[in-house]
């Protein structure tokens, strides 16, 4: 009988040890929602500052945009016409009818009629080539080529010309093309040529446009008052490590004064 009192007594010491006294609880519950709280507030501010940091980086051009897009702005290019080339591969194929449908799936994902368009085969000794020219729902250029080559590859070529862009993005065609190419199989080289006006006077000369690029080489030819440039630049490889190479063209134009037609090609 004395043993259960004493169990009894001491398991009283314990509850009153283990249980807080006076308002001690509702105190440590208001510190851990407080915690909680400031943990949050916290998360959020820290995203909050990312987004606002990314939104700068957007408007500065630094992110999301593809190299000639900074390059347009920065030179205040009226763009006139842009293309796009993406190569890549694509299923072993023997015959024309073998290669016909990879050639109208690549059309239909571009956005175009199956039933426009005019389909050209045409067979040499380098293999057998199967094209199809087009125009999709927006009225921009296509040309989709199907490659059977005696080697044994089988190719897609993609071509995407669209004229009077307005402020769309460059990089948007570029995405677009690559990303049905890339559907199909590797892609093994990208060309964009970009065609535009330019007003010399205020924004230099083609030679001080590439001085801030890192040029791994860089040649210049002068035919009368025209200018082309010759050269190789990680600066306009996006995406890639290895240099860009690329072509500037710039021809005065006679009718307004300084300024002139420019094309940039770049070859990745």
């Amino acid at each position: 009988m004395e043993r259960a009192l004493l169990l009894e007594e001491n398991a009283s010491e314990i509850d009153e040890v283990l249980e807080p006294a006076g308002s001690y609880g509702h105190v440590a519950g208001f510190s851990m929602f407080l915690r909680h709280m400031g943990l949050r507030l916290v998360a959020i501010w820290l995203v909050l500052v990312l987004l606002s940091y990314q939104v700068y980086l957007v408007e500065a051009k630094q992110l999301l945009a593809h190299p000639v897009d900074v390059f347009v702005g920065e030179i205040d290019m009226a763009v006139y016409s842009v293309t796009v080339e993406v190569l890549a591969d694509l299923p072993l194929a023997h015959s024309f009818a073998e290669l016909k449908p990879q050639v109208m799936r690549a059309g239909r994902l571009l956005g175009a009629d199956p039933a426009e368009g005019l389909i050209d085969a045409e067979e040499t000794g380098d293999g057998k080539f199967l094209r199809w020219v087009t125009t999709d729902r927006r009225g921009r250029q296509l040309k989709i080529t199907g490659k059977a080559l005696q080697e044994g590859q089988t190719m897609l070529l993609l071509e995407l010309t669209e004229r009077q862009i307005g402020k769309r993005a460059i990089k948007d065609q570029v995405v677009e093309v690559t990303t049905t190419a890339g559907r199909f199989g590797k892609i093994r080289a990208t060309n964009l040529e970009v065609q535009g006006f330019v007003t010399a006077p205020i924004h230099g000369t083609p030679e001080s446009w590439v001085q801030s690029w890192r040029l791994a080489d860089l040649k210049t030819l002068r035919m009368g008052e025209a200018v082309k440039l010759l050269g190789n630049t990680p600066d306009l490889s996006q995406g890639r490590r290895e240099p860009a190479a690329f072509t500037m063209v710039f021809v005065p134009d006679q009718n307004t004064q300084n300024g002139g037609r420019l094309t940039l090609a770049v070859k990745n």
